[in-house]
Formats: C-alpha cells, sequence, structure tokens
C-alpha cells in the first residue's frame, strides 16, 4: 500500500524531498550576497520608518551621509530630498517586511521556498496538467533554485503564473468574464516586481492578434481579451501613478539605474545566445530545459494541428525571448536559468503539457522515450549543479561573515568589491564600509578616527586577483566551464581600490591610531585599529 502511494505520487514526493534537503544543507540565513543584501536593506529601512519612508537602511549613515561607501551604492537611486532609494521592487520589500519583524531573517528564503511551492500547486488547480508536468516544473526548471534566494522572483511568477494559467487554460481559449478580469489583475500585477512584463505583455498581445487574425471582427473576441487587458491595465497604472509621483519617474529606480543600453551588435548577438542556450558560467533558458526547443520545433512542424494555445505560445517565444535579449543591459555575472526570460517558464510549461498529452495519445516511441529521459535528465543534472553553486555561495559568505563577526570590532572598512558581498546580514548589526576610491576612505576614516576611544576599526584587504577567480570559477579539471568560457568569453572585473590605495590608507589608519592586530587568511588579511583620543 505504502509502495504504491510512493510511485503514484514521486512526481511531487521526490523534488519536496530535494526542498528539505535544501532548507537542512544550504544555509539559507547566510546568503545575503550583493542584489539580495540590498532587498534585505530596502525591507529593513521599510520597517525602521514603519513604512513611511523608503529609504535604505545604513548602520553607517551617521559616518557617511552620502552613502559613499554603502556596500550596494551603484544600486542606489538619490532622492530629491537627500537619502538613497534602493533600485529593487518596493512591492517585494512591503510584502516581505512583516516577516523580517516577525521571525527574522532565518525566515526570508523559507517564505520564498513556500511561494514557489503555491505556485506550482496552483497552477496545478488551474490549469490541471499531468503529473510529468508537474513534476517538470518542480524540479526541472529554475523555479526551485529561484526560491533559494531572498529575490522577488518566487513572487514575481507566482502572480504570472495565475495569470496565464487563467487565460490559457482553455486550448482553444474559451473563456469567462471573473477568470479573464482576474488573470488580467494578477498578470499586470507583475510589474510592482519587475520591468520585463512592459516587454512580455505588449509581445502577448501581438501574438494574440496574428494567431487569432480571422476573429478580429469577431465582438467576442474583444470581449474576451478586452476584459483581460482592463484587469492588467489597472495594475500597471496603479504602478505608473505611484512612481510619478514618489519617484518622479513612470517605471521606477530601476528602470532609472539600467535605463541605459549599450548597441554594440556584436555584444547583443552574445547576449541573445547566452540568455537563450548558455555561456560561461550561464546556462540560458534553452540550455537549462533543451526539451522545450524540441517542443518548439516538433510542434511547429507536426502533421497534428496546433490549438490556438500553442499557436499564441509558439509565436510569444519566438518574439519575446530575442526581443527580451536586446533590450536588457546585461546577461548577469552568474546566471544558471535567466531571470530575464523567467516569464516564458510558464508558457513553456503549458507547451509541454500538450505535447506530452499528444505524444501519450499516440503512444511515444522508443526514440521519443530515449530522447525525453536525456533532456529530463540534462535539467535535473542543471538544477542539481546550480544547487550545488548556490550551497558553495551561501557557505563561503557564511565563513567569511562569520569571520568578520569573530573579530569584535565596531566598525569595517573595505576597498574590494567581492569583500564587501560577502558582508551579508552582518551589515545590519555593524556599520560596514565599502571605499571605491582613496579619497573617500580617507573621509571615511577621519570620521570613524574621531569616535569615542577604544573603538575597533577593521581594515580588510582583498588578497583575491581576477586570475584566482577565474580558477576558482572554472575549477581545476572542469572542461565543461573553460569550454563555455572559450565560445562566451567573459571579462572578470572587480573596481578595487589599488594596493597603493590601500597602503595610504594604512598609513593613515596607523597614524591617528593603534594598531591592535592583524590576521592573514587565504583571501583577505584584516588590520584591527583601536581609535585613541
Amino acid at each position: 500500500m505504502f509502495r504504491k502511494f510512493l510511485l503514484e505520487n514521486a512526481y511531487w514526493i521526490v523534488p519536496v524531498a530535494l526542498v528539505l534537503y535544501a532548507l537542512f544543507s544550504v544555509p539559507t540565513n547566510d546568503g545575503f550576497n550583493s542584489d539580495s543584501a540590498l532587498k534585505l536593506f530596502q525591507a529593513k529601512g521599510l520597517l525602521e520608518t514603519s513604512y513611511s519612508d523608503q529609504e535604505v537602511f545604513y548602520l553607517g549613515k551617521k559616518w557617511d551621509p552620502d552613502y559613499l561607501a554603502h556596500p550596494n551604492r551603484k544600486f542606489l537611486i538619490l532622492r530629491p530630498d537627500g537619502g538613497y532609494w534602493g533600485q529593487y521592487s518596493i512591492g517585494f520589500a512591503a510584502v516581505t517586511a512583516p516577516i523580517l519583524y516577525l521571525f527574522g531573517s532565518a525566515a526570508l528564503v523559507p517564505f520564498c521556498i513556500l511561494i514557489y511551492l503555491i505556485s506550482v500547486a496552483i497552477f496545478k488547480i488551474i490549469y490541471q496538467p499531468v503529473r510529468f508536468t508537474i513534476f517538470f516544473a518542480l524540479l526541472c526548471t529554475p523555479l526551485f533554485l529561484y526560491s533559494l534566494e531572498y529575490s522577488e522572483n518566487t513572487l514575481f511568477l507566482l502572480f504570472a503564473g495565475i495569470g496565464l494559467s487563467l487565460y490559457f487554460k482553455s486550448a482553444n481559449l474559451e473563456w469567462e468574464f471573473s477568470e479573464r478580469l482576474i488573470g488580467g489583475f494578477f498578470l499586470g500585477a507583475t510589474v510592482w516586481f519587475r520591468l520585463e512584463p512592459f516587454i512580455f505583455i505588449p509581445v502577448l498581445g501581438f501574438a494574440i492578434l496574428i494567431a487569432e487574425y480571422k476573429r478580429l471582427f469577431n465582438i467576442d473576441f474583444w470581449k474576451g481579451n478586452g476584459t483581460f487587458a482592463l484587469g492588467i491595465i489597472l495594475p500597471i497604472l496603479v504602478f505608473i501613478i505611484f512612481n510619478k509621483y514618489v519617484y518622479d519617474s513612470f517605471l521606477g529606480p530601476r528602470f532609472e539605474v539600467n535605463s541605459s543600453v549599450a548597441w554594440d551588435i556584436s555584444i547583443k548577438l552574445k547576449q541573445l545566445f547566452v540568455l537563450a542556450f548558455f555561456g560561461y558560467w550561464k546556462l540560458g533558458f534553452f540550455g537549462y530545459m533543451p526539451i522545450l526547443l524540441w517542443v518548439i520545433f516538433d510542434r511547429t512542424f507536426s502533421k497534428t494541428a496546433l490549438s490556438l494555445r500553442e499557436k499564441i505560445i509558439i509565436l510569444l517565444l519566438v518574439i519575446y525571448i530575442p526581443l527580451l535579449s536586446f533590450s536588457v543591459s546585461t546577461e548577469a555575472f552568474v546566471s544558471w536559468g535567466p531571470r530575464y526570460l523567467s516569464l516564458c517558464i510558464f508558457p513553456g510549461l503549458f507547451l509541454l503539457d500538450d505535447w506530452y498529452r499528444i505524444k501519450s495519445e499516440k503512444g511515444f516511441s522508443k526514440i521519443n522515450i530515449a530522447v525525453l529521459a536525456i533532456f529530463v535528465s540534462f535539467s535535473v543534472a542543471a538544477t542539481l549543479k546550480g544547487l550545488s553553486m548556490i550551497r558553495a555561495s551561501y557557505k563561503q559568505i557564511k565563513v567569511m561573515s562569520g569571520e568578520f563577526e569573530k573579530y569584535n570590532t565596531d566598525y569595517i572598512v573595505t576597498g574590494s568589491e567581492i569583500i564587501s558581498g560577502h558582508f551579508g546580514r552582518l551589515s545590519l548589526s555593524i556599520p560596514c564600509f565599502y571605499i571605491k576610491t582613496f579619497r573617500d576612505g580617507e573621509i571615511i576614516s577621519d570620521r570613524l578616527l574621531k569616535e569615542k576611544t577604544n573603538k575597533k576599526i577593521g581594515f580588510v584587504v582583498s588578497k583575491y586577483k581576477t586570475k584566482d577567480i577565474t580558477q576558482e570559477m572554472d575549477g581545476e579539471e572542469d572542461i565543461l566551464f573553460k569550454i563555455l568560457k572559450y565560445i562566451t568569453p567573459h571579462v572578470i572585473q572587480y573596481p578595487d581600490i589599488t594596493n597603493k590605495e590601500s597602503e595610504q590608507l594604512l598609513d593613515a589608519f596607523s597614524r591617528k591610531s593603534k594598531l591592535l592586530e592583524s590576521k592573514e587568511t587565504r583571501f583577505y588579511t584584516i588590520y584591527i585599529f583601536a581609535t585613541e583620543q
């Protein structure tokens, strides 16, 4: 009986078991790197002001009111009345701040994991896919990896999944007023988390018009899609009004920070290839889920007629992926399943589900079974590799931030971007400064050295070198990443202060304070000074 239960429900038991394993093996409370740390600071900032102000939380503000040495300075935008906002979604910060207040930072990633599971459960309830598709959604897409980071991606895809599932639940797009209106509302509300919907939604509309061109003069077509459009417009309109009123920008701070896009056709073509397939330390949309590329080709050139749903989704993916890839400013430093194309995941699942049902009815050939097994195994392996990468990254942050904490300093200063990325949640309890120039360092150090007697300042000098980081990322014998690097070279650059500037700052600290101790590790050397009056 129990064995039968396991076999019948393995499609969700195995992925959930992996989730439980991740919760116990990954130090999720220590994975606040540069991006997720800023999101944490934004949520903390809302709590500090009881939601009356969005200024980014910064313990070092007393000594650095201009945020010159904030660890995330390049992702901040200056407020008209002074102070700084973070570039990320205020909607996400507003939702997760109460969790931070009630349960602490340890509950933030588990919350994201819960949202990931809920999004797949709602997909199952609304769309009613076959078991294979549910298994694929849970374990063979980047959804699981997204949930292991404190970010807006899980909420973003929960809303998108609900909206798209309600629209596409019928193969021929039969509709009900309430479903279309609610579906449109959820899809439109995704703009409160990320900006890609401003490209995705018009492309979806265009794909619908092309696929249903024969019904353009049909009143029912316009009633159904007009209701969907009304639902979309309402949250977007509120979003635009809110941004204009608060930020004096229709699309908000994230657009302002990332609006400059360099148009070099060779770079854009490389970016398209990386986001769609793979690159150095990156796995693109079809690179992660190659079965979807097979499904698109198989259904496009199949003798079996395409349903209206399939026509729209194929058009959507074929147009949106290259258009979005050309629109974004970068393919990201590390991208294991590109977040920029995450809106394609649920349409891809819809298409996969239709394809699987058709194949099941006809009967899978031995070749189809073999190819399916290979592609699914590859996607599972990609998920496990991503989990391994995340675990290693979080453990390194935990170790290094833990070391900084044990030094019992009152302040930490570094001129290294990669070191500042390892501060993690330590910045919530100790003022941490990342200086970009000697002049900034001089200003901050002078202010800190005027503090009360016996205040301890830790000055951290990085031992990381670009070639060392490259070797560490490649691994000594990892042929795969060396091949990817050769195909799509990526230049690793960290805008750290120079060795000469570090020496000058050390000299300034030595002249104006007392050196208590210095300690050298594999990755850095820390000099601990005590203030003197």
